[in-house]
This record gives C-alpha cells, sequence and structure tokens, in this order.
C-alpha cells in the first residue's frame, strides 16, 4: 500500500492507529513535501506577473528546484515506513545458533543504516526548502506571503521531525563511522 495514494483522511487515521507505520518519519517528509508545494504555490502566483519581473528568473529557480525536493519528501513518506518495516523484520530472524544472531545483528544494523539515512535526507531537503521558503516569503506576491511564511513553519517541523528520527537511530547504531557521519551532516543543516 503506498501511503502517498492515501486519501488525506485516510492517511491521517493510518498515523492515528495503533500501527507503529507510519509513524513520524513519514509525517515529517508529509510535512516537507507541503511545505516544498507551499514553496512553489507562492512561486506560481508570482512568476509571469509583469509586476514581478525583477524577480522573475531566482523565482524561477526557486520553484524548480522546490519541485524536486516536493518529489523526493513525497517519495520518502512511502521509503521511511518500508526503512522502519525492514528493522521491524531484522529483529524478528532467528537467533537460535551464533551464525542466526550474527546474520540478525547484521541484517537489524543495515536496516538500522538505512532508517537512518532515510530521514537524514528528508532533514537535508527540509532544511533546503526552508531556505527556499525565506526567498518566497521576501520576493514572491505579497499576498501570497503568509503561504511562504507557513512554508517555512512545515519544512522546519520536517526537518526538526526528521532530526528526532535519525537521533532515535544513531543510539542503537554500533558503526561509529557512520553515527558520526550522520551527525556531522546534522550539525551543518542550516536552521
Amino acid at each position: 500500500m503506498s501511503l502517498t495514494k492515501l486519501t488525506v483522511e485516510d492517511f491521517v487515521n493510518e498515523l492515528a492507529s495503533d500501527s507503529p507505520t507510519p509513524g513520524g518519519g513519514s509525517a515529517s517528509a508529509l510535512a516537507g513535501a507541503m511545505a516544498a508545494a507551499m514553496v512553489e504555490m507562492a512561486c506560481n502566483l508570482t512568476v509571469g506577473r509583469e509586476k514581478f519581473q525583477d524577480v522573475e528568473g531566482e523565482l524561477q529557480t526557486v520553484l524548480a528546484r522546490a519541485k524536486e525536493l516536493r518529489e523526493k519528501m513525497l517519495e520518502a513518506v512511502d521509503e521511511d515506513t518500508k526503512a522502519y518495516d525492514a528493522v521491524s523484520q531484522a529483529y524478528k530472524l532467528a537467533k537460535n545458533t551464533d551464525a542466526e544472531k550474527a546474520e540478525r545483528t547484521a541484517a537489524i544494523q543495515a536496516a538500522l543504516q538505512h532508517a537512518t539515512d532515510v530521514p537524514l535526507q528528508v532533514a537535508k531537503a527540509a532544511s533546503e526548502t526552508a531556505q527556499l521558503a525565506v526567498i518566497a516569503v521576501k520576493k514572491s506576491n505579497p499576498n501570497v506571503a503568509s503561504d511562504a511564511r507557513v512554508a517555512r513553519l512545515l519544512a522546519d517541523a520536517a526537518r526538526d521531525g526528521a532530526i528526532a528520527n535519525v537521533e532515535i537511530n544513531l543510539g542503537s547504531i554500533k558503526d561509529e563511522d557512520f553515527s558520526s557521519r550522520a551527525r556531522e551532516e546534522l550539525e551543518g543543516l542550516p536552521r
């Protein structure tokens, strides 16, 4: 089942259910995709209007990048749930023999790294979307300034939610190099 194909009501009901997925990672990715869409909206209601010709080129660039980020984060809605489900499946692997234990541990660690990478990519995309929203607030049609502000707020929420998911997973990852790289990437995100 693709979460992005659900109605809004059905998706929200899935979030509210007693199932661990979809969870905060998918919700954060969706918030980021909505933020990027709101940036696009602000640009689309500005671009092509004579009154805003002086910012046309810049907003065309912002518009194109926001579309790419929206698509990326929309894909992450399902990808985050799949990644979490893979972690759950890895924990269910047999652990009766030493070989099974080693295989299970390796599978868990690999799944946790993927489940960390997905929200890390969302955090980066949402952070960039927040920066685009700032441009949209300043340069788009003033009639949509509040929409661009909403984009910034949603992007910040998406970034912070994705960071929370990365941080919780890092606590279980044994590969210090992987964890250090992920933490460095998080620290480098603009706020």
